[in-house]
Order: C-alpha cells, then sequence, then structure tokens
C-alpha cells in the first residue's frame, strides 16, 4: 500500500482496478489475525479484574 502511494505522489501514476484487488487480497487475510489478537487481549484483561 505504501509503495502505491509513493507512485501516486512521485510519479503522478493512478493506481487501476487490478492494484486495489491486490492490496484488499493482501490486507483481508490479515484482518482475522488483528481480530484475534485484540478479542484475546481484550479478553484476559477482562478475566485479570475479576
Amino acid at each position: 500500500m505504501f509503495v502505491t502511494l509513493f507512485g501516486v505522489i512521485w510519479f503522478d501514476e493512478i493506481p487501476d482496478v487490478l492494484t486495489f484487488i491486490g492490496i484488499l487480497l493482501i490486507v483481508l487475510p490479515m484482518m482475522p489475525i488483528n481480530w484475534k489478537k485484540r478479542f484475546s487481549t481484550s479478553k484476559e484483561a477482562i478475566n485479570i479484574s475479576n
């Protein structure tokens, strides 16, 4: 995603649909990993306080 932003700013290129699809294919599979970490830490915090 950073490289796409760099291309837009530096080379004045507009990304096409395939670029956005590629970004989604990279970012979306990592979302459940982040959600799992976030929810597991919040449950542990609740268990510690009780």
